[in-house]
């Protein structure tokens, strides 16, 4: 620690309070000890004991509040002011805070009724506590929490109210009247707190005392009107609360709406402080306003009627963006432009949710602003549009920017392009939108396309123009429709899905993207869960409308953990390589291809090597597993199954007890399989066979109601394989892969689901023997490291890393032939798998050998295992 590094903290603990030099101060703090300031907190109701409150972030996402105190020891403060620092960080959505003298820190975990701080002693010679690793390693060690962190506990509340809303009403009420009466509770909520922080007159409990105070057949629009007649000196635009929908809630007792209100004044240890809820409350509340209120029939008498229950609407597609993505977004924008270019920078958010992007930059940006005047003007949030099909989704964007711009400019903006339209048809309503924006910022909806209505499909197809090319998905057409909103030179910022890189869906989007936009950032998020609650695997795609030149190369990013930090060392221009993330530099000709699956400059010499061997295709053929259609009736007990019968029967194999070479000899479960002696067998043949007779004798009736069922087929299974595909000799694999689990099954009595299983190409070339020591072969080649890595880079990804195994993946997947190899190596890989064979189980020698005997085939050294092995390799 030097001596300026201790005159900024003595300066900004010290008796003067805030004045012109402290923000300079506390981004020199910053700076100094690692830590990157999203936002200050202006907080009035603290400066008689603190300088400033400053939200620091690390790894893009907020992570304490640091207060400095003002020229007094934290052993001085009362409890109820402890407390109500503690208030602040929790109103900011953050579980910590750091409360800063000029000799010492302390550091409170606001989640527990418990505020006991840890304690670290400061001097000139060690100010390590500062730092923000010795901050990790403290929030390593956080108690268990006894209190709902304040976005969970308001979401909490308004599910349960919306229920009973509905309940008490006693109909279902419609989503725009519920996402109307809690977004009204939410702006006076804040104009009320925010009056209180400026020092303005207010009265406490202003929804509570309106409740209290209407007259008798008062509805809840009086009390709403009530309350915002006594927030003086606020004009509120109309845009923010519908008086209209208000009046549908005519009915709701006042005396439970008065309950209702206490809910959003506080829990059992603090104070609500809606000044200072931001951006992720209301994105995450925003999921409860969307999900579609249902009442659940039940067959049960019941002394009191049930309330609704909500169900996800799956057809607006909506899910919560987290910060830190809407951040790098932001930055990266921000980074791209002069700070006094910010305000006239026009962007649009198509698929804007709560609003998460457009408040994440205007925010990025009034921060970087601020150094040149006093905040962004409303221009700026006017030229921020945002477009969502859904009415909730547009009135949450609507109060988010309304309140943002609130805080900043202590007024309401007088208009705000939040455009309540479905984007898929807004060039044709909007035409002179295309080529105006200078960004587009866009988590769109990921909904296949059967699962809209005939409308919504036209659309998308209408949308797709020509860039598509079989199943069409809702993504690919927001997609489109964001590159030609962009002028040029603008930028288009994505969330997709991984398959995006890879699906024949989206190669003619993928070739116009390669050949007519510079690509800036590919980041692969893949082996993170970004999204709760959803199973979409995603990329984030950063590209610009410029044709790209020959030597141009983007960044490109494999995040494996700690997403957050990954992004945050993108932003700073690390190229690096670590357990946690990889970092580095590819070129853009490498996107020419059909399928986008870019490598770094250290595996092109490997890859060409790899490439010199044969392609799977010439020597395995993959095959699709059976589809019964209706597994509860064609998969029964093998216990069920009296052995004389077995012989309509497979052994069914399910994925997860896949290992790697050997089969376990039963799973205890069978597939019933129509075939004997290799010819399809009639019903009437089954009735031999009296135990399988009754049981499907007995589903007829149920079969006969299901879709593409009728009397000729309702006792067999839709798809079942023919004999001369499935009950043969072959290699088996599970769905997903995490690690390569291909196994033998010699005898052909095993049956897989869906699954892709392998033959041997043109088998009947073939004797039993050849064909056995073919297959043990390749199972040996396919269990190793070097296959496995050519999968991972041509499947799309799912959940925790796992890749998607179908046939298109092994297109361009290569194997040695065995015809060309040396014939030592051949005869030493299938002795190994034969000793795996006779011991029923592979040990760590036989791995070892394997993957070495694998190595030397492929034609590769060990230092290029090793190469694929780094953090850099799939």
């Amino acid at each position: 620690m030097n001596k300026e590094d201790y005159e900024i903290l003595v300066r900004l603990t010290g008796p003067q309070g805030f004045s012109s030099e402290t923000p300079k101060l506390l981004e020199s703090f910053s700076r100094s000890f690692g830590w990157r300031p999203s936002y200050r907190i202006d907080d009035p109701a603290s400066a008689s004991f603190v300088n400033a409150h400053v939200m620091m972030e690390h790894g893009l996402q907020d992570a304490a509040v640091i207060s400095f105190l003002r020229g007094s020891r934290f052993s001085d403060l009362s409890m109820e002011n402890v407390k109500y620092l503690a208030t602040v960080s929790y109103n900011n959505l953050v579980d910590w805070n750091i409360i800063v003298q000029n000799d010492e820190i302390n550091i409170i975990y606001n989640r527990s009724t418990r505020l006991f701080p840890e304690t670290r002693l400061l001097n000139i010679d060690n100010f390590e506590a500062l730092k923000y690793d010795h901050f990790l390693r403290a929030i390593s060690k956080r108690p268990n929490p006894n209190i709902s962190a304040l976005d969970d506990a308001l979401i909490e509340r308004i599910s349960f109210w919306k229920r009973n809303i509905s309940l008490k009403m006693g109909r279902v009420v419609d989503n725009r009247v519920l996402s109307n009466f809690f977004n009204t509770i939410f702006f006076i909520r804040s104009v009320e707190d925010y009056r209180r922080a400026n020092g303005m007159a207010v009265e406490s409990n202003l929804l509570e005392k309106a409740a209290s105070s209407v007259s008798t057949g008062s509805t809840v629009k009086d009390v709403f009107m009530a309350a915002i007649a006594k927030l003086q000196g606020i004009t509120a635009p109309d845009y923010l609360y519908d008086e209209t929908l208000l009046s549908d809630l005519d009915a709701f007792p006042i005396m439970d709406a008065l309950e209702l209100f206490k809910d959003f004044y506080g829990n059992k240890l603090y104070k609500y402080d809606f000044s200072l809820i931001g951006k992720h409350a209301l994105g995450k509340i925003y999921e409860k306003y969307v999900a579609n209120l249902r009442v659940i029939e039940t067959k049960m008498p019941t002394l009191f009627p049930m309330p609704p229950t909500e169900v996800a609407n799956r057809e607006l597609g909506a899910v919560y963006t987290p910060q830190y993505i809407a951040n790098f977004f932001s930055r990266v924008l921000i980074d791209s432009h002069a700070p006094s270019d910010l305000p006239g920078l026009v962007t649009v958010d198509h698929a804007c949710g709560s609003g998460i992007f457009p408040r994440s930059f205007l925010e990025n940006a009034n921060y970087t602003f601020n150094s040149l005047s006093n905040g962004l003007t409303p221009i700026a949030f006017e030229n921020s549009w945002a477009i969502d099909i859904d009415y909730s989704a547009t009135q949450a964007t609507r109060l988010s920017l309304a309140l943002l711009h609130l805080s900043i400019n202590g007024s309401f903006p007088p208009t705000l392009n939040v455009i309540n339209e479905d984007a898929l048809d807004i060039l044709n309503k909007m035409p002179d939108l295309r080529d105006t924006f200078d960004a587009v910022m866009s988590n769109p909806p990921y909904i296949p396309v059967e699962e809209l209505g005939t409308e919504e499909k036209d659309k998308v197809v209408s949308a797709l123009d020509n860039f598509y090319g079989g199943r069409q998905e809702s993504y690919l057409a927001f997609m489109n429709i964001a590159l030609r909103l962009l002028k040029p030179g603008g930028q288009a910022f994505f969330v997709v899905p991984h398959a995006f890189l890879l699906n024949e869906n989206a190669n003619l989007l993928r070739n116009h993207i390669s050949e007519d936009f510079t690509i800036r950032y590919l980041i692969d998020l893949t082996k993170i869960k970004v999204f709760e609650n959803v199973s979409t695997y995603v990329i984030l795609l950063i590209i610009q409308k410029a044709k790209p030149t020959v030597e141009h190369s983007l960044i490109y990013a494999q995040v494996r953990d700690f997403p957050g930090h990954a992004l945050e060392a993108i932003l700073d221009g690390f190229e690096i390589t670590d357990p946690n993330y990889s970092i580095y530099r590819v070129l853009q000709n490498q996107f020419k291809n059909s399928q986008w699956k870019p490598i770094p400059s250290s595996l092109y010499v490997i890859q060409a090597k790899i490439e010199q061997n044969s392609p799977l295709k010439n020597h395995i053929t993959p095959k699709q597993g059976f589809n019964t259609g209706d597994d509860e009736v064609f998969i029964r007990l093998e216990k069920a199954v009296p052995a004389s019968e077995r012989v309509l029967y497979m052994k069914y194999m399910p994925d997860k007890k896949i290992t790697r070479f050997v089969l376990p000899e039963s799973t205890g479960e069978l597939v019933f399989y129509p075939y004997l002696d290799e010819k399809e067998i009639t019903f009437d043949s089954v009735s031999k066979y009296k135990n399988t007779y009754l049981h499907l004798s007995a589903q007829r009736e149920n079969r006969l109601q299901k879709s593409r069922v009728n009397e000729s087929n309702w006792w067999k299974p839709e798809r079942p394989r023919q004999p001369k595909d499935i009950r043969v000799p072959k290699i088996v694999a599970p769905h997903l892969l995490l690690s390569p689990r291909f196994a033998l099954d010699l005898s052909g009595e095993y049956a897989v689901k869906r699954s892709i299983y392998f033959i041997i190409k043109d088998r009947k070339k073939f004797d039993h023997e050849q064909e056995v020591r073919l297959l043990k072969f390749y199972c040996g080649i396919m269990n190793s490291e070097v296959f496995m890595w050519q999968l991972e880079r041509n499947s799309q990804k799912y959940g925790s890393g796992y890749s998607l195994i179908e046939q298109k993946t092994l297109t361009d997947v290569y194997v040695p032939n065995i015809d060309n190899s040396d014939v030592i190596l051949v005869d030493s890989m299938i002795k190994e798998i034969d000793q795996v064979i006779a011991t029923g189980k592979e040990s760590w020698d036989n791995r070892r050998n394997i993957d070495q005997l694998a190595l030397l085939l492929y034609g590769l050294s060990s230092g290029d295992l090793d190469t694929l092995r780094g953090p850099s390799a799939y």
